[in-house]
């Protein structure tokens, strides 16, 4: 079972409960309003949240910058303040995220109607982020509403760990999805064994399960050139201090959490 609060983060140096603390703070908001409610006739889009009354007319010097972005009273004047986006994308937590993304009036307006991320052909080992964003660059059809230090092509599409030093550029301009933590790692295991950089396959789901554990934290806390997960088989799980960094980001760093299971 998942931990009920954000401060469960008990024997979080081993098992899975390294990715459930952070999918639990991210469940039970964490301090920030996640709920979603429909403002147009669009339907739900992005940030359309309601701004807590702690917040109304607060300065920007007073609170967090993902609070900041909260405290706007209507979602044009939260996008605004959200952009440049950083999305952080954990694997297996939704690529298809980037379909509301690039189908949003208000971050790419030149993208044509419809745009999709499309599944790949099994024997096809590119990102399906790859072709879209060939075809749609985010810096063409999207000008000035992604990050240039956590960009699309370079960051998200690689799985790219958002922590220092690109964090605190980027600090409350996150955008990601979570997954309850098993589940995850079930998916990763039947997508050709995501993640698993070792030069042999596992024996089992459990010993690759074991090998990835802590992606999650990784990906909040782990900036590198490669994707933040392959650190796992060759590591340790992350320790207590790493998840407290992990819950931290997401208090402070993002504006947008979302969960994988409600979506």
């Amino acid at each position: 079972p998942l931990p009920s609060s954000c401060d469960t983060i008990t024997s979080a140096s081993t098992g899975l409960l390294v990715d459930s603390a952070v999918v639990a703070c991210s469940s039970t908001g964490c301090g920030l309003d996640v709920s979603v409610s429909q403002e147009d006739g669009r339907g739900v889009t992005l940030l359309q949240v309601a701004a807590p009354e702690r917040l109304h007319g607060v300065s920007k010097a007073s609170v967090s910058p993902a609070e900041w972005v909260s405290s706007a009273p209507t979602a044009e004047e939260r996008l605004e303040r959200l952009k440049p986006l950083a999305w952080v994308h954990i694997p297996k937590c939704g690529t298809s995220f980037f379909n509301a993304l690039y189908n949003h009036p208000g971050i790419c307006p030149r993208v044509p109607a419809g745009v999709q991320v499309q599944v790949p052909p099994a024997e096809d080992f590119l990102e399906p982020l790859t072709h879209a964003l060939q075809d749609y660059p985010e810096d063409v059809f999207c000008e000035g509403s992604f990050s240039s230090s956590y960009s699309l092509m370079n960051h998200s599409r690689m799985h790219v760990g958002f922590g220092s030093p690109v964090y605190e550029p980027n600090r409350g301009h996150g955008l990601i999805m979570l997954r309850q933590p098993e589940q995850r790692i079930i998916s990763s295991y039947y997508d050709r064994l995501h993640d698993w950089n070792l030069p042999r396959p596992p024996s089992d789901l459990r010993e690759y399960a074991e090998g990835v554990r802590g992606c999650s934290v990784r990906m909040l806390t782990v900036t590198s050139s490669f994707p933040a997960c392959f650190l796992s088989p060759l590591a340790p799980p992350p320790s207590e201090e790493e998840v407290d960094v992990a819950v931290q980001h997401l208090r402070d760093g993002f504006a947008f959490v979302g969960l994988t299971e409600e979506w």
